[in-house]
């Protein structure tokens, strides 16, 4: 391989490295987002309880964060209706909870599956795809130099998007704790 090959190839592996880590780590915000409000939910405003109920309940290996969407479905749905009413059709999503588990097997897909490079059309344009042997892979097509029209920017502000929703949710709870206290 020529030393220009070479210098495009590992261009395109630190990008997607960086894809890869700012899905990872935006959704690991959110993850703490989401222990945060159901903390707050179940224990109230003391940070002791809190930290308690993070530490030796949702901190468990079978909490993971498919689990903890689903008791975040289960607050909304009994006290918020109208969150999710207003949410429904989310990104052309089923809803928010579809939405939230579109997301959570985007940072799986990102966490677990290898890097394969598929194409390199130009020095500006690839594609790759995330493996793991046992299932379709997923293809991601990269244009590195016109970021707001790729797939990975639209992937990256759709986590972002899912962190204000989140924060719309704490602020809910933590209203109605605040009123039944």
């Amino acid at each position: 391989m020529k030393e220009d090959e070479v210098s495009i190839v590992n261009s395109k592996d630190k990008f997607v490295g960086n894809y890869r880590g700012q899905i990872i780590n935006i959704m690991v915000m959110n993850e703490c987002l989401v222990d945060d409000i159901i903390a707050k939910y179940y224990c109230g405003d003391s940070m002791e309880k809190r930290r308690e109920f993070i530490h030796t309940i949702l901190g468990q290996e079978q909490f993971g964060l498919m689990r903890k969407k689903e008791i975040i479905l289960y607050i909304l749905t009994n006290n918020f209706r109208d969150f999710l009413e207003s949410n429904k059709s989310l990104n052309g999503s089923n809803g928010f909870g579809a939405y939230f588990t579109k997301l959570i097997e985007m940072r799986n897909i990102c966490a677990h599956r290898r890097y394969i490079p598929d194409t390199v059309l130009s020095r500006e344009e690839f594609s790759f795809s995330l493996d793991n042997y046992s299932t379709k892979s997923h293809r991601i097509n990269i244009h590195p130099h016109i970021r707001k029209e790729s797939e990975t920017a639209n992937d990256i502000r759709e986590c972002l998007n899912l962190r204000k929703k989140l924060q719309e949710i704490k602020k809910l709870v933590g209203l109605a704790v605040d009123i039944v206290e």
